[in-house]
């Protein structure tokens, strides 16, 4: 897998597809952005891979767009959702 990006911020990110996801982009060597709603898990996970951690539940646009505000926006990563298989956190 040739990635072509650099950084990528996966939504639902701390079980099944969404860890999977985080763990391959970074082996292919992504800088990771995770969001959960799940500190405890995102923290774990963001822990191992080194990894950017932004707790955030996408059910509440409050969230996302405290998320959208940050010092390193959301728009500079590629996305990747892995809520599209189902939620995660």
């Amino acid at each position: 897998m040739t990635p072509r990006y650099e950084r990528t911020l996966i939504v639902s990110a701390v079980e099944g597809l969404g860890a999977s996801l985080a763990r391959v982009l970074h082996a292919a060597g992504l800088r990771i952005g995770l969001t959960a709603r799940n500190t405890e898990k995102l923290a774990a996970l963001a822990g191992s891979l080194v990894a950017a951690a932004h707790p955030c539940d996408v059910s509440h646009p409050e969230q996302v767009d405290a998320g959208a505000a940050r010092k390193e926006p959301v728009s500079r990563f590629a996305l990747f959702p892995s809520a599209l298989s189902g939620a995660c956190a």
